[in-house]
Parts: structure tokens; C-alpha cells; sequence
């Protein structure tokens, strides 16, 4: 009987080492597979909070095609990785890296993802290279042109859509004979007037929260007004007079009445809250421009007004005041 003994014990041994070890092995596995989801979910997260923290700013100043780095903490203090590129003036495409490492599991999981967000800039009444929701003239000499010209060193690439809008989208513009408007067509009115108007007066407060303030610079030199693609606004209970050489690339703000009798030069674009008297100086933009007076009075565009529609420089210097949205693109993917 003892050599039967020997072998069933034998086997009752093997049988219970052989049922440890599955559940040790199926322990490890399911620690892993814990793991994985943990990472998945920091790296979810930390695209969250990289929303939750966007700084538009710091995004309209990055290149188009360049990659940025960045790092956030989620709740339960894991470091997630994350790669930002701007392929688009309004589109960024997130990759988030995350790690997962608890007792008991054979090796740190990682998980990494990648998300598209489109930045949503405030409604306002696009449509034409200059856009009044007041009266406005154009004298002789002055061109305003919704022809986008690509050009090579454009930073949004010279194969993007280049689609030409109207020049003047305004109710009754008074344009004089020797005044050149281009666009599809050179001029629009608006179908709406009121809703024009009230897209307006909704953006405005967004437009001056998410703005810097920033006083023009006096006398009459050469000057830049801001680091470039940074949105400024400037007020002023009198007309603000630009009398030296003032350029800006990005969104410029102003609030209240504008009068240029030296050289305003801008890549991005102009909102102004009054009027616009460009008629003893000299305006060149690139990008789009939207003049409003509360109190509907005349701007005047004078013989050294050129304004030329870019599509890329318009979304370019709205990028400084738009918030990440998930729409168009709700879905994110691992890779």
C-alpha cells in the first residue's frame, strides 16, 4: 500500500502545484490587464485635461506641421506624455503616451492614443475681405480684394483651399470710380442685417476676455505692437490715432474709433468696434477686416487702403481666441 500512497500523493502535489500555478499566472494576467485600462484611461485623461487647460495663445503662436511637447498629471498622479501637432490653423492632432505599473504584474503597461480637435473661434459675420455693419466708403485709390492669393511661403501650404469670397460684404457701400474691389463677387450684401448684428455684439465680450490689453504705441516711429499671432485689443474713450508705422501679425482689437494718418500694417486681422479713417494714412492687411459703429457713422477707406482676403491668416489670428471642441471629430483612437 505505501508505494500506491507515495504516488497519489505524489499526484495530489502535482495537481495542486499545476492549480497554483494557473492562478498565479492568471493573477499576473489580470494585474496587466488592470494595468492597460489604467493607462488607457490616464491617457483619455490627460487629452481631458489638456482641454480643460488649453491655452489658445500659446497655440496660435506654434508653427503649422510642428510638434509640440507637453506633460499633465491626472488625478491619481500619473504622468501622461503628450504630443500636440497643429496641422491645420484650427486643427490640432493630440497623441497622449501613458504608463501603468502596479505589484504583482510582469512588466509596466503602456497605452497611447490619439484624439483630433477642431478649435472653435466666436461666431462672427465672415464672408469678404472687409466686412461693415455700418456705412462705409471707399475712395479713389483704395483696393480691397476677396481673391485669395496663395503663395509659396504661405505657413498653411500653397496646395490648401484658396476658394475667393466677396470683396465688401456691406448694406450700400459707397465705392468711387477709381476704387478697385475683386472678389466672387466683388460685392455682397447682407441677406440679414440684424442677425449680422447680433453674431457681433455676442462675440464682443469673448473677444475683449480673451484678448490682451495693450495701449498703441505713441509718437511716430516704427513700432510692433505684440509678439506675432498674439491677440491684442486696445481702447480708448477718444479716436485712437496710429501716426508712426505700427505692424501686427495676428487679431488686433480696437475698441472705439481708429484713425491712421501714418501706416498700419497687419497679417491676421482687424475688428474694429467704430469707425475706420484711413484717409491721410495708409492701411495694409492681409487677412480679413469687420469694422462695426454703435452708432452707425461713416468709415472712410482712403487712397492707400489695401486689404487682400487670406484665408490662412484670417483663421490664423482667430486660433488666439478659439477653445478646443471635440466636433467634428468626437472619436479618438489607440494606436
Amino acid at each position: 500500500m505505501l508505494p500506491l500512497v507515495v504516488v497519489v500523493t505524489l499526484l495530489v502535489a502535482l495537481l495542486t502545484a499545476g492549480a497554483q500555478s494557473a492562478a498565479w499566472r492568471a493573477t499576473r494576467a489580470a494585474r496587466q490587464a488592470w494595468n492597460g485600462e489604467r493607462a488607457l484611461l490616464a491617457a483619455d485623461e490627460g487629452i481631458g485635461r489638456l482641454q480643460s487647460t488649453w491655452d489658445p495663445q500659446a497655440f496660435a503662436e506654434q508653427s503649422i506641421g510642428n510638434r509640440a511637447a507637453v506633460q499633465r498629471t491626472t488625478a491619481d498622479g500619473a504622468v501622461v506624455d503628450l504630443q500636440m501637432v497643429r496641422t491645420q490653423p484650427l486643427v490640432a492632432w493630440i497623441e497622449a503616451n501613458a504608463r501603468s505599473s502596479t505589484a504583482g504584474a510582469p512588466r509596466p503597461a503602456q497605452r497611447r492614443i490619439a484624439r483630433a480637435l477642431h478649435l472653435q473661434p466666436p461666431a462672427l459675420p465672415f464672408g469678404a475681405a472687409l466686412v461693415a455693419l455700418s456705412p462705409i466708403r471707399l475712395h479713389a485709390g483704395a483696393v480691397v480684394s476677396g481673391i485669395d492669393d496663395v503663395v509659396i511661403p504661405d505657413p498653411c501650404g500653397p496646395w490648401r483651399d484658396s476658394t475667393s469670397i466677396a470683396g465688401i460684404h456691406a448694406q450700400a457701400p459707397v465705392i468711387d470710380a477709381a476704387a478697385l474691389v475683386l472678389g466672387a463677387p466683388a460685392t455682397s450684401a447682407p441677406a440679414d442685417p440684424p442677425r449680422d448684428t447680433r453674431l457681433w455684439n455676442n462675440a464682443w465680450p469673448y473677444l475683449q476676455s480673451r484678448s490682451a490689453p495693450r495701449a498703441l504705441p505713441a509718437g511716430t516711429g516704427t513700432a510692433v505692437l505684440a509678439t506675432s499671432w498674439r491677440a491684442v485689443i486696445v481702447r480708448d474713450s477718444v479716436p485712437l490715432t496710429i501716426a508712426g508705422t505700427v505692424s501686427h501679425e495676428g487679431l488686433l482689437v480696437v475698441d472705439g474709433d481708429l484713425v491712421i494718418t501714418g501706416s498700419l500694417r497687419l497679417h491676421g486681422m482687424l475688428l474694429v468696434n467704430g469707425t475706420v479713417d484711413t484717409r491721410t494714412g495708409a492701411l495694409e492687411l492681409r487677412g480679413a477686416l469687420i469694422v462695426r459703429s454703435p452708432a452707425a457713422q461713416l468709415s472712410h477707406f482712403g487712397s492707400r487702403t489695401t486689404v487682400r482676403y487670406s484665408q490662412c491668416a484670417m483663421q490664423r489670428a482667430v486660433s488666439a481666441v478659439a477653445m478646443p471642441a471635440t466636433m467634428p471629430f468626437a472619436l479618438w483612437s489607440e494606436r
